[in-house]
């Protein structure tokens, strides 16, 4: 079922930039077993953002180990 309250209001908006706090979300739900793809959807990133991230291109000092 999809959950539609969870797109933007606004879908031309372009996505939320990548904070370390974001950056650590993305970590979190990884590691819990969630796909690359939907962690993008639900925290409205693009998913090669959350790609940089998990490969430690971009805010390696998330990384929890």
């Amino acid at each position: 079922m999809i959950n539609w309250s969870i797109l933007p209001k606004n879908p031309k908006k372009p996505s939320r930039k990548i904070t370390f706090e974001v950056a650590c979300k993305i970590w979190e739900l990884y590691l819990a077993g969630h796909f690359k793809n939907r962690i993008a959807a639900a925290l409205d990133i693009n998913s090669a953002r959350v790609n940089e991230v998990i490969s430690g291109e971009r805010f390696p000092e998330a990384r929890p180990y």
